[in-house]
């Protein structure tokens, strides 16, 4: 019992430093790039250390794509930075989080709001919204209350997309199996490999991200 809570103890905390989450409330570094640089393009995309750690424009240099991914942001505090993001006019906007609020003691249902909430503040500007499937993370990295937090936050982003007529593209049965995030696609078990991106990337071409 004792190891298993020393387990949980080391999955939370490895999650936290992962994450780079910033408690105080201030303005993260990357987020300060955001205020002074925000050319006009296509596709933005939106989310947490997942998605700040892809190299997007190389990715997909057939269109204009900013990365407005944060370490460590929960869907709250992309709330407080869509200055940031509508100023990049984009067409269409691409959004995954959530991993940093289920991991850090949020509620599914507080974490699906705030992501409605950001939905629609992008649709109130005019731009198309891409929902994407909060990833799992691998096992030995986390436990599996996490993992089925996620799978309930999933399935009402599910219905909440199906009922709005908003796309939604679930990663997970690419990216993961039975126990969570592949191994093969993850060097940390929380953040995808180049072999993780290869799939993430493939799928939205899949799914049109060069059509607006």
């Amino acid at each position: 019992m004792i190891r298993k809570i020393m387990t949980f103890a080391l999955c939370v905390a490895f999650l936290g430093f992962s994450a780079g989450a910033n408690a105080s409330g201030r303005i993260k570094p990357r987020s300060s790039l955001f205020l002074e640089f925000s050319p006009h393009v296509d596709v933005v995309m939106i989310g947490d250390s997942i998605t700040k750690q892809g190299l997007w424009s190389e990715f997909v240099p057939e269109i204009k794509i900013a990365n407005r991914g944060v370490g460590g942001d929960k869907a709250d505090q992309i709330l407080q930075r869509m200055d940031t993001i509508l100023k990049t006019q984009p067409k269409v906007a691409y959004l995954m989080v959530g991993i940093n609020d289920l991991t850090h003691g949020r509620s599914v249902k507080k974490t699906f709001d705030n992501i409605v909430a950001i939905t629609e503040q992008l649709q109130q500007n005019d731009i198309k919204v891409v929902l994407q499937s909060t990833l799992e993370c691998a096992r030995e990295k986390c436990q599996r209350i996490f993992n089925n937090k996620v799978k309930r936050l999933n399935a009402a982003l599910v219905k909440y997309a199906n009922r709005n007529n908003i796309k939604f593209i679930d990663l997970n049965p690419y990216l993961s199996i039975e126990t969570g995030l592949n191994p093969k696609y993850t060097f940390d078990g929380l953040h995808l490999n180049g072999k993780g991106y290869r799939v993430w990337v493939d799928r939205l071409y899949a799914e049109g991200i060069t059509d607006f």
